[in-house]
């Protein structure tokens, strides 16, 4: 988004509303602003912007025994389907959502199915849905001959 005349016209707000809502979004570092002369560049921080997200996740605290697995920790926290795809269990959706899910502890990825992730500790689990967010379009023309 190229802030100027034109572009806040097109979105029928002036140049300062327009500017002060890049500051707030500046601020919280879910865009990044390149001034060339007096344009400004704005362009989302994708990193940022997926983050940003994840304070609307629901918290929900279970409790089970040492040696319980993710799948039945998930079962007490949400309303989960499970399929067998190709001889293992795997979430297909949760609490209605359907898609495709992976899951980290305590921060770190872990790339273990549901049935394999073993608890012996306590812990935190962030349980994510993969969405399908365009990071590049490429338009390929072909040459004529």
């Amino acid at each position: 988004m190229i802030l100027k005349n034109g572009s806040t016209r097109e979105l029928s707000i002036s140049v300062p509303v327009a500017a002060k809502h890049a500051n707030i979004l500046e601020d919280a570092e879910l865009i990044q602003r390149k001034i060339y002369g007096k344009t400004h560049v704005l362009q989302l921080n994708n990193k940022n912007i997926f983050n940003a997200l994840n304070i609307f996740a629901p918290i929900r605290t279970v409790e089970v025994e040492k040696g319980a697995t993710l799948l039945e920790a998930l079962k007490k926290a949400a309303i989960v389907e499970v399929k067998d795809v190709h001889g293992q269990d795997n979430i297909v959706s949760t609490n209605g959502e359907e898609g495709f899910f992976v899951y980290d502890v305590d921060g770190v990825f872990s790339d273990k199915n549901v049935n394999d992730y073993v608890f012996d500790k306590s812990c935190t689990v962030e349980w994510k849905k993969l969405e399908p967010i365009s990071i590049l379009k490429v338009k390929v023309n072909i040459a004529e001959e």
